[in-house]
């Protein structure tokens, strides 16, 4: 609802009393001269508690966030979780007001945003978000494409195992630990990208933010690789494990952790800044990446300590 700066606040309450049935909600009123330019704008709070007989141009903010007809609806829903408002302004590239978007509006765009983002996650096509109802053949079709590359991913890192042939046949106490490091960094991995990717859609533009969520991200893996180290080498050595056979496991899995941190933050941030959307380097892309780091991690220092073993 919209009222003349030259009015008084009882004039706009009777306004309200007269068309306030045909409004959807009324937690503002927006000022706005005879152009329709948006000059203020004033609570209801201020309305009721403020004399009857003030000008309503006394009364009202002149510092208004408002967003424009063009502004991204996730940009929007941020504006309006920044500032703790129930509704934010729509205006045009002139200043002219063209409706508002509700609290309850963006609680629609943040469940949907969510829930593609999710569906992202597992490395699911787009439409499957967006509920777009699909046939089983065209379901296929979609998801082939995604399955087919993690296969050919998968290839790579079983070529990786390839080369460290001879290191495992000699040595193949080290096969029992593979589905523990790459677990491990798998699942490290996927924790880094949700943190750095929920920051990158949370972020205003501050690229200060985004920074500092690496860094985190690095801190953390050194000292949860550091924590997770020292842990499993007590455990190998108390089992009786040969000791430096604990000791490649123990360091491998401390630079996979390390490593992992690493790349679930910046896979994302790369990805970004290539404007491609971060949620696609999810789930089975990053494992499969930081399955080969951790494979080659450990085999690179099983090999180089061979004759301990």
């Amino acid at each position: 609802m919209s009222v003349s700066a030259d009015s008084t606040l009882s004039e706009a309450i009777e306004h309200i009393r007269q068309i306030g049935h045909r409004a959807e909600t009324i937690y503002y009123l927006y000022v706005l001269d005879q152009q329709r330019h948006l000059v203020g704008v004033i609570s209801m709070r201020d309305l009721i508690l403020s004399p009857s007989d003030e000008l309503i141009k006394n009364v009202m903010y002149d510092q208004i966030v408002s967003v424009y007809t063009d502004t991204d609806q996730e940009e929007v829903a941020r504006v309006i979780q920044n500032y703790d408002l129930l509704a934010v302004p729509v205006l045009t590239k002139d200043k002219k007001m063209r409706g508002i978007v509700t609290f309850d509006d963006v609680m629609d765009v943040l469940e949907e945003e969510a829930t593609e983002d999710l569906i992202s996650f597992a490395g699911v096509p787009k439409s499957s978000a967006e509920g777009e109802e699909l046939s089983v053949f065209k379901t296929a079709i979609k998801r082939t494409p995604w399955i087919i590359l993690l296969i050919f991913m998968g290839m790579l890192v079983g070529g990786l195992i390839g080369v460290f042939e001879d290191t495992l046949q000699s040595v193949l106490a080290l096969s029992v630990f593979i589905p523990m490091i790459i677990g491990t960094g798998g699942n490290v991995g996927t924790q880094a990208l949700a943190v750095t990717v929920r920051d990158i859609n949370l972020k205003a533009g501050s690229k200060e933010k985004i920074g500092d969520t690496v860094k985190k991200e690095f801190g953390s893996g050194l000292i949860i690789g550091l924590i997770s180290g020292i842990i499993l080498f007590v455990t190998l050595i108390i089992l009786q494990t040969n000791f430096y056979l604990s000791l490649v496991v123990s360091l491998a899995i401390f630079l996979t952790i390390c490593f992992s941190s690493v790349v679930g933050a910046m896979v994302p941030l790369i990805l970004n800044k290539l404007n491609i959307d971060p949620a696609v380097a999810s789930g089975p892309f990053i494992s499969t990446i930081i399955d080969a780091i951790g494979l080659l991690i450990y085999f690179i220092i099983a090999t180089s300590l061979l004759d301990y073993l």
